[in-house]
Parts: C-alpha cells; sequence; structure tokens
C-alpha cells in the first residue's frame, strides 16, 4: 500500500521538477562511518579501508600528505588480511596501528612550508622492483636486511618538501621494521638524515598533495589554483592558471631518482600531451587530454590549459585522477531531514559543506586514451561536499514514498580536514587519494575479486572500492555509460562542471564516432550518490517519458563490417505485457513481454522473432541482457545473465547504428516503454568470448561438476545443451579440461555476493582457460605467443602506446617468463627485497627465510607460477 504523503511534501517534490524513482533493488550504505564526532569515542568505519597515504615502491611505508601534528609515517601489512579485502573487518584492519602513536614520528626535523606545504614519500630504489641490474652503482634496495642478525627490514627513502623560501627540498629518512612481512611487523626506527634543497624557487601556490612516480623523476602537486609563468619548448615564457601542475626536468635520466635538484621548470598539467621529454615516457600523457565543452561537443584540451584538482599519479606515470565536481546538498533539489538515528544520539545535526569541486574522482590517461572518465562506484560514493561529521549526516527523499518506506537515504561522509571528527587514524583530509596498485597481488586476499582483468583497489579519505578499467582500455569500446553524470570543460573561460542533461559515454575507441554522451529527456535524472545501478548509479526510467537518447553520427566505415556487442543491466518493476527496450536509429527494437520474454522488433514494425529468457526477469531484482550480432547484424545470440539462450539467423540487418538516434525507454516509438532501474549499457565493435560475456553480467564462468550445489545444477539443466557444448568446444580447441555443463556464476542480490574467490565447491572455474588459453605463464617458459588472442586483442593494437602494442602480446624465445619484463595487469611487481618469511607466500613457498638483495633478488614468478611440468618450483632466489 502506497504511503500517504503530505501535500507540502509532494509540492516540494513537485517544485524540484524530479519523478521519484522507486528504491533501488540493491540499496547501499551511502554513509561512510559512524560515531565521528568531536569527542567521539566510538568513532568506527562502516567498511574495509586503506587510508590514502604517499609510499615506498612496495607500499609497506607510508606517509600521510599532510602533517597532522607532526610528521607520521605508518606501515601498511597485508599480511593481517586473512580474506579477500573487500570481505575482510570493517575498518583499517591493514595497517600496523590505527592510531597515531609517538613512534610514528621520526628523530628529528623535516622542514617544510608550514601550513602551505604537504609532503610526498619518493623511494630512490623503485626501479628495483622490476629489474636488480637497475641503478648499479646504487648502494641499497628498499628494504634492505638490517639489525641483529639481518633479521629487520631497512628502508632509506627521500621525504620531498617545499621550503619556506618555495624551493624544493629532499630529506634522507631511514626507516627500520621488526619482523618485516609478517602480521607482527611494526617500525621501530625512524631516522633523519640530510637534506637537499632545490636550485629553483618556485613561487606563486601551494605545495599540496605532491605524488611522485615510482622512478623518480616526475612530481605532481595542487597549487591551490595559483597563476604563474612557465617557460614553453618554443622558448617563449607563458602565464597558466593551474591547479595540478607537474615537474621533470628536460633530461631525467640525468639525474639520481629523487633528487630535487632536477626540478628547475614547473609546467600546468595540461602541457603533459604536448611535452617531448614525457609523452613518449609516462602514459598518461601519451593521448591528447579530452572531454566535451560546455555545448557537449568534443573538447581537445589546448596547450598549457588547467583542469581539476587533488591530483595524484601512479607509479609508473601511466594515469592520473582528480577531483572536478562538487556542490552543497542543499542546492540539489531535494528535501532533507536528520536521520532518526541522528537525532535520538545527538539531539540533531549540525554541520556545514563546502561548494568546491572536490568529489567526483575522474581518470585520465594511457587506460582511457586520453579521455577524462568520471568513476562510478563507491570511489565516488556521493556527488555533495558535505561535512564528514556523523552529525552532518542527512537523509534525503530521492525515492518514491511506498507503505512504511517514506522514500528518504541516508547520506553522508565527503569533506572534512579535522581529523578529530574523522574515524580514529584517518589522513586529514578526506579528499586524498591512494592505490596501492596492484603491488600486494601475491596474496591472494589482497588480488580484486570483480571477474575483470584490470582491476585495482582505490582510496579516497573516506572509502576504498575497485575500480575496473576493462571497459576504458577497451579498443573497440563505442558507448560506455555506467550512468554517470557527464563532464564538461569551456577551454575559453576555464568553467569546469557537469554536462546538465546528460550521462557520459566513457568508451575510449580511436576507430568510431562515438557519441558524445547520452541525453536525458522528460524527467530524467542523473543520481547525486553511488545508489539505484547495479553498480554504484543507476538511471531510472518511468515507462512513460523518460528515456536516453544516444546521437549516432555518420561512422568512418561499414557499421555491418563488424560484430558489435550490446549488453545492459535491467532492474524492472512492470513486467506487464509488451515494453519497449531499446530502439535504434535503424527503425528496429528489442521490446521485453512480460517477465519471460524478448522480441525482435524490424524497421516496419513487425516482430521477427520472440526468445525464452530461461531466466525469469524478476520484478524488483537485477537481470542482465547480453546480444552478440555478427555476419551483419544477421546473425543474433542472446544472452541472459551472461549465459546464452538463443541464436537468430535473420534475414536482414537488425539493430543497425547507422546516423540517427539510440534511444533506452521512453521515446517516439509509439509503444509503452521499460519502467525500472538501467544501467551499465555498453556496446563493443568485437565478438566477446562466452567468460567475456558472462563478466559484462558480473559473473565469471564456471564447469558444473556432480557435487555442484543443488541449485546450480538445477539452473545450468535449463540453458540449451548446444550452449554448453559450444563453451566445451572452445575449451577442447586449446586442450583444456571440459565439463558436461556450465554456468554464469552471478548473484545480485549485493555488491560483490559473487566473485572469484567464492566459487562454489563443485563448480570449476574456466576463465583463463578462455581467455588466455595459450597460458597460463609458467615460469620455465618464455611468456606464449599471444598476438592472436581476440581478447588480448580488444585492448592491444598495432598502433597501441605505452605497452598497449602487438609487442607486448609476442613471443620472445629464450626470455622465461619471471625475468621478461612485461607484466600482466594483475601481476605483482617481479621482485621483492629484504627478509622474506619461511612461508610467506604459502606454505614452503619458500621452505626457509631467506634474504633479498640486488646480487640475489627474490623473483616471486618463481613461487606464484608453475614449471610446465605441473609443479611449483622452489629455487634458490
Amino acid at each position: 500500500m502506497r504511503l500517504h504523503v503530505p501535500a507540502i511534501l509532494l509540492a516540494l517534490t513537485t517544485s524540484y521538477g524530479h519523478a521519484a524513482p522507486e528504491r533501488p533493488s540493491i540499496d547501499r550504505t551511502i554513509h561512510m562511518a559512524e560515531g565521528h564526532v568531536s569527542g567521539g569515542t566510538n568513532r568506527h568505519w562502516l567498511n574495509p579501508y586503506i587510508p590514502p597515504l604517499t609510499t615506498s615502491k612496495d607500499s609497506r611505508i607510508g606517509l600521510t600528505h599532510r602533517p597532522y601534528r607532526g610528521v607520521y609515517f605508518r606501515l601498511l601489512k597485508p599480511e593481517n588480511i586473512q580474506q579477500p579485502f573487500l570481505e575482510s573487518p570493517a575498518g583499517m584492519e591493514i595497517m600496523d596501528r590505527q592510531e597515531y602513536s609517538y613512534e610514528m614520528r621520526p628523530n628529528g626535523d623535516i622542514p617544510t612550508r608550514s601550513t602551505s606545504g604537504h609532503m610526498t614519500l619518493c623511494d630512490p630504489s623503485g626501479d628495483l622492483s622490476d629489474d636488480p641490474s637497475a641503478a648499479p652503482h646504487r648502494e641499497n634496495t628498499n628494504p634492505y636486511a638490517c639489525g641483529v642478525d639481518g633479521a629487520d627490514d631497512c628502508y632509506d627513502l627521500v621525504v620531498i618538501t617545499q621550503l619556506g623560501n618555495q624551493h624544493l627540498a629532499g630529506t634522507d629518512v631511514h626507516i627500520r621494521v621488526e619482523n618485516p612481512k609478517t602480521a607482527d611487523a611494526r617500525i621501530t626506527e625512524i631516522t633523519t638524515g640530510n637534506t637537499v634543497e632545490g636550485n629553483v624557487a618556485f613561487p606563486g601556490g601551494s605545495f599540496f598533495e605532491p605524488s611522485i612516480t615510482g622512478d623518480g623523476h616526475l612530481l605532481v602537486h595542487r597549487t591551490d589554483n595559483a597563476s604563474f609563468s612557465w617557460r614553453h619548448p618554443d622558448g617563449s615564457t607563458r602565464s597558466a592558471r593551474s591547479d595540478i601542475v607537474y615537474y621533470v626536468n628536460d633530461n631525467p635520466d640525468n639525474f639520481e631518482a629523487c633528487d630535487v635538484r632536477q626540478f628547475t621548470d614547473r609546467y600546468p598539467i595540461g602541457h603533459a600531451p604536448y611535452d617531448d621529454t614525457i609523452n613518449t615516457r609516462y602514459g598518461f600523457a601519451m593521448h591528447p587530454f579530452e572531454t566535451l565543452d560546455n555545448r557537449g561537443d568534443r573538447q581537445v584540451l589546448p596547450d598549457g590549459f588547467g583542469f581539476g584538482t587533488y591530483p595524484w599519479i601512479d607509479k609508473s606515470g601511466a594515469n592520473i585522477t582528480f577531483t572536478s565536481i562538487g556542490g552543497r546538498l542543499s542546492n540539489a533539489g531535494f528535501p532533507t531531514r536528520c536521520p532518526p538515528e541522528v537525532q535520538a544520539t545527538y539531539g540533531g545535526c549540525s554541520g556545514g559543506a563546502e561548494n568546491s569541486p572536490l568529489n567526483g574522482r575522474t581518470l585520465l590517461g594511457l587506460w582511457t586514451r586520453g579521455k577524462m572518465v568520471l568513476l562510478d562506484g563507491m570511489i565516488n560514493h556521493m556527488d555533495s561536499m558535505e561535512d564528514v561529521r556523523e552529525t552532518a549526516h542527512r537523509e534525503v527523499l530521492l525515492y518514491e514514498p511506498n507503505g512504511a518506506d517514506q522514500g528518504y537515504k541516508r547520506v553522508g561522509d565527503t569533506r572534512s580536514r579535522n581529523i578529530d571528527v574523522m574515524p580514529n587514524g584517518n589522513v586529514p583530509n578526506t579528499s586524498f587519494f591512494d592505490s596501492n596498485e596492484h603491488r600486494f597481488n601475491y596474496f591472494d586476499n589482497m588480488r580484486p575479486i570483480s571477474p575483470a582483468d584490470v582491476t585495482w583497489l582505490m582510496s579516497t579519505g573516506r572509502s576504498t572500492d575497485e575500480v575496473v578499467f576493462d571497459d576504458y582500455v577497451n579498443a573497440n569500446g563505442f558507448i560506455v555509460s555506467h550512468m554517470v553524470q557527464q563532464l564538461r570543460i569551456n577551454a575559453q573561460n576555464s568553467v569546469k562542471a557537469i554536462l546538465d542533461g546528460h550521462i557520459q559515454n566513457s568508451a575510449t575507441s580511436l576507430d568510431w564516432n562515438k557519441p558524445l554522451s547520452a541525453r536525458m529527456t522528460g524527467e530524467g535524472r542523473a543520481e547525486i550518490i553511488a545508489n539505484g545501478g547495479f553498480t554504484g548509479k543507476g538511471y531510472w526510467l518511468d515507462g512513460n517519458n523518460i528515456g536516453l537518447e544516444y546521437d549516432i553520427p555518420e561512422q568512418p566505415q561499414s557499421v555491418l563490417g563488424t560484430p558489435w556487442y550490446y549488453g545492459i543491466f535491467i532492474d524492472s518493476r512492470n513486467n506487464a505485457g509488451e515494453r519497449t527496450l531499446i530502439a535504434f536509429p535503424d527503425g528496429s527494437q528489442i521490446r521485453l513481454q512480460n517477465s519471460d520474454r524478448i522480441a525482435f522488433i524490424d524497421s516496419d514494425g513487425a516482430q521477427v522473432h520472440t526468445l525464452n529468457t530461461v531466466d525469469a526477469i524478476p520484478l524488483s531484482g537485477w537481470a542482465h541482457l547480453g546480444f552478440q550480432l555478427n555476419a551483419g547484424n544477421r546473425t543474433i545470440e542472446t544472452y541472459i545473465n551472461g549465459y546464452k539462450v538463443d541464436t537468430f539467423n535473420s534475414g536482414q540487418p537488425l539493430f543497425t547504428l547507422v546516423p540517427g538516434t539510440l534511444t533506452i525507454g521512453a521515446g517516439a516509438h509509439g509503444t509503452p516503454s521499460f519502467r525500472g532501474w538501467i544501467d551499465d549499457f555498453k556496446v563493443f565493435s568485437e565478438t566477446v568470448n562466452p567468460e567475456v560475456a558472462c563478466n559484462h553480467a558480473k559473473g565469471t564462468l564456471a564447469g558444473i561438476t556432480g557435487s555442484a550445489p543443488s541449485n546450480w545444477r538445477t539452473h545450468a539443466s535449463a540453458f540449451p545443451a548446444d550452449s554448453h557444448s559450444e563453451i566445451s568446444d572452445v575449451l577442447q580447441q586449446f586442450g583444456q579440461d571440459t565439463y558436461s555443463q556450465y554456468a554464469c556464476y552471478h548473484d545480485y542480490s549485493d555488491d560483490y555476493a559473487a566473485h572469484l574467490q567464492n566459487i562454489p565447491n563443485g563448480m570449476v572455474g574456466v576463465r583463463e582457460a578462455i581467455n588466455f588459453p595459450e597460458g597460463p605463464l609458467q615460469a620455465d617458459r618464455p611468456r606464449p605467443e599471444s598476438r592472436g588472442n581476440s581478447f588480448c586483442l580488444s585492448c592491444h593494437t598495432t598502433d597501441g602506446r605505452g605497452g598497449l602494442d602487438l609487442d607486448a602480446l609476442a613471443f620472445r624465445p629464450g626470455v622465461m617468463a619471471p625475468y621478461d619484463d612485461r607484466r600482466q595487469p594483475m601481476q605483482p611487481d617481479p621482485y621483492v627485497y629484504g627478509n622474506i618469511p619461511a612461508s610467506w607466500l604459502g606454505n614452503g613457498r619458500p621452505n626457509t627465510r631467506l634474504v633479498s638483495n640486488r646480487q640475489n633478488a627474490f623473483n616471486v614468478d618463481h613461487y606464484l607460477l608453475a614449471l610446465a611440468g605441473g609443479t611449483a618450483p622452489e629455487p634458490e632466489p
């Protein structure tokens, strides 16, 4: 029964012009912590969390950018994590200490620029994690064995700051760790050494959130939107206002890593793609930077243009992130109230908000081919800049009231620089950002669990989540809409905001004229929190006047000369009768019929095919629909929840991307349209393999054995026998094990309910057997030839840059996999130094304690990769 809403509330809702969606099926918690108020004695996180620190190359020694009543060094211990990270206990379980303590402070001063200066940690031996022969003159690796009997690990690092005279400075810091690489590890010594001062002053602006690449030669930071002069390669001196800047020497390899004397020039971030010193060296600068302008047209940013704030760059310099949107919740257009729990505990709500663009973490670089991509998911859990303390939490009227459900959603925790009102031990700014990237992936519990090929755990000062990059790095992407807002930048007056009324298309193919964005129609709205979608944000279709429209341009090649894959998540709220889901520009349509049938409609409006979904489309619950088109759009394979249920051979092309408008939901098609939430609408110009089809449905393929759970045996038996045999044919072709039946293992009840590390007993994952059949990597064999692997070729191209070319896939005779400098995205760095405890990587891996140094470097591949004979080796390092 619907709740009677007071007229005043209805008037409020109507006045803001928002159609109220029904509450999402996956209704996430959108506040990150509780008890965090001034003087609170139970300030705690609600989810597992890694604080965003600037770290040593091995990611174990951390330092916060902004000193908190002094400088504190911290120790990350992945050995603490005893289950997949996102399933580990809430809080900072990975940290040695969850509170700041005197023992974390150095014994001497690290000079800095007071409140206008932050700091970053630079590891001068960072390149040795990839190659022990690099920099042979360097005395030590990081870490190296030290202390009594060499039982401790020591680090010699450099803290980079800016001094009061605006010169950069690098201070040597020696750190000793007892019981290294164990759950009992702790920092026992922090000693400061010499400070080296740079030769050049950099007046104007602050030195905030600095980060440096792993080679110690590219420094990035925030200026607080300063104006400054800079030297252009054409010999001129130019002026710029840029919040993000970088430093690099014209000849970086002439200097030692982390030597601040190399930094003689400061550049606006927009110069990077035009800078010949870095645009072939660091992946983030290898493509022009682009987004949309205030009219919604493609905008390639001009040389020297400034954008973004709160920057971070990864250790290889392949990608940068920054924040791009913000604003106050009070200006978002929704009624709010104090959450009843907060009212009961504290007697009411308080707390303010900022109006700066310090939310909306955005990715740009090699993996997006220079395109600005606003990220989805809990890394961007909320758009508005509300104070982080619990008394600043609010309930927002976002959804249609229904019975006892009044439609409100509790939100909070986005912005603070006051550590006393954050959960204990947090960094002193919630807008800080970091990722340990792939560096702890030698432990299964630190490996990402999403069914994807390129995923990192990433953290802001309020949340940690997995960020999947596969859709962005795919060279065949035509449409990728995760239902987040579209960014815009006006290069004439530097306006940085969202493009009102548009949803982002984050596809990055360079071979097609892609739709620039999706236009919201009717009373469509972009969500202001990471809710409504299967992952993060979704988009509500009311079945009446709300839709999404993609303008399909003229293409440089025939769209019928390539295969196409379409995929979409739907959370249906009306399963009665026939509803149009997608209308294509050629006039054909995909319609849903009741809860168990899909109809294909041709351009004349005639129904040419219907199919049974096998898995019924739930009422108020997620389902995934996938369509693989081949043979000039005449052969259409339909996937339901990641598994093939039907093949249709059409007498005419269907669903063709001719110039015109592609519409999801309401449009001019004259039939009732889909009502419910949608998410992850994707279009790729490729044939996906069965595993990738399942991955798009957020699952992974598994063979069904006789001991599989009965519900999965029943599930698999309902699908066509041909679908099972086709997967067996693929596996058999490459000599892989086969099964009589398979299933796309998935669970749509919650985030990460089904993942790569909780496949049930009796079900056998076949992911690698399908995606990498020429594998696996073996410790005593070269990396196999993969230039014929279509899965690899979705990202690697003949003109790919920064390791995304075809040479990355080529066979190199005589170079064994552990010593090949090419790494797959999820492989950890090959070399680890210092003390290696017995059984560190698992029982008997290694058998005894070892000491790793440059002369006898410990290569993790020897313990993670099997031998060609199928056994795990136990070599000496």
